[in-house]
């Protein structure tokens, strides 16, 4: 490619060349067969300056495409990231419904209460924000790495919170250490499983990303 814009540059030059020489009053028609030259090295140069013209607006469209999904994957990788927030979130429902099960009042919680409300908002806004990324990054994403997620952003947020439901609705207004135990033990399922799916998704989009850099 470099090879075809050093030719077309020298054509152009050569037609420049001659140009001058014949607006700076060089004879040039006294010299057989310099006028059709001319010509010819004109239409030659022309065509060549359109062609280059073409192949400069291609490889800029091709060079704004690729940094446009680029610029997107990225993106999503970058939200990807900020969905860590749903453990800080995990851990501020486990404090405070640790303290709930040994009897503790909500007058007493207001740390825990305000953990919660900080933590709460910010998972709904990641996963938002996520989710909003994941439409755009679906024009960029083919059909067989899209089959390898292991859960989608709306199947996530769902999960989240039909999970957390579950078990919040099971020991409210229980107490006891068995309570107690049972929090732990199924928050913490809930951590591990969001946990694989992550490390699964984050494999994912590492190979999506690392190879929209090689397109």
């Amino acid at each position: 490619m470099d090879r075809f814009r050093f030719v077309i540059c020298m054509l152009i030059l050569c037609v420049g060349v001659l140009l001058g020489l014949f607006l700076s009053g060089v004879n040039i028609n006294s010299l057989s067969g310099w006028k059709d030259v001319l010509e010819l090295l004109s239409f030659i140069a022309t065509v060549a300056t359109a062609c280059f013209a073409i192949w400069t607006l291609g490889a800029w469209k091709a060079q704004f495409g690729f940094e446009k999904r680029f610029a997107t994957l990225k993106d999503l990788g970058d939200s990807f990231e900020d969905l860590r927030v749903i453990f800080t979130h995990i851990g501020h429902i486990r404090v405070y419904w640790l303290r709930k099960s040994e009897g503790v009042e909500d007058s007493q919680l207001s740390e825990a209460l305000e953990d919660l409300a900080r933590s709460g908002p910010m998972w709904d806004s990641a996963i938002n924000r996520y989710s909003k990324n994941w439409r755009s990054s679906l024009f960029f994403i083919t059909a067989d790495q899209l089959k390898g997620f292991p859960i989608n952003p709306n199947e996530l947020h769902a999960k989240v919170k039909k999970d957390l439901t579950t078990v919040l609705n099971e020991v409210d207004g229980r107490t006891g250490p068995e309570i107690s135990a049972y929090i732990s033990f199924k928050l913490g399922g809930i951590h591990n499983e969001i946990s694989e799916l992550f490390r699964e998704s984050d494999v994912l989009l590492y190979k999506i990303i690392k190879q929209a850099l090689t397109r």
